[in-house]
């Protein structure tokens, strides 16, 4: 029975491993050493931020909760507000899609993500308070991450 729900569960999916391929490839080619050297933003220790990334089921939530009991660390679940201020970006500049439209940015746009991604992640949270982003798909984002908010710690939970 389970192999049998499990087939007609899987013709919903729209999954293509050659195009997901392509895309990670993408990311790749996009966050190499050049791209960093080309948008040195300024550093800024005043807001720190942390993502913890990893695969569905790979224990981002438990290391969430288990950083956020900790009085300096705000848990802020799995936000959205990167991926929204990246489209934004890119739409507003009528770009392509991420990753294809990060080489059209200049630095000052980047900047810009960044500053935008800390004002919304922190409202609500204390100065000095490290918030935490646990969206578990931000690995496809880290080096943009590192780029826009270049003292970002980051946390990669796997799973044996």
């Amino acid at each position: 029975h389970y192999n049998e729900a499990n087939n007609l569960h899987r013709q919903h999916i729209s999954y293509n491993a050659s195009s997901n391929e392509k895309y990670i490839n993408s990311i790749i080619k996009t966050f190499r050493e050049d791209f960093f050297i080309r948008h040195n933003i300024p550093r800024d220790k005043t807001t720190p931020c942390l993502f913890i990334v990893g695969m569905p089921r790979s224990g981002t939530t438990l290391t969430e909760r288990i950083l956020s009991m900790h009085p300096r660390i705000a848990g802020k679940g799995e936000s959205t507000v990167l991926d929204e201020t990246i489209n934004q970006t890119l739409n507003k500049k009528n770009l392509p899609p991420y990753p294809a439209g990060m080489e059209k940015l200049s630095t000052s746009d980047l900047a810009s993500i960044g500053k935008q991604y800390i004002d919304a992640i922190r409202e609500k949270t204390e100065p000095g308070i490290m918030t935490a982003d646990k969206m578990p798909h931000n690995f496809l984002h880290i080096g943009l991450i590192k780029t826009v908010i270049p003292d970002a710690k980051i946390i990669h939970c796997t799973r044996d």
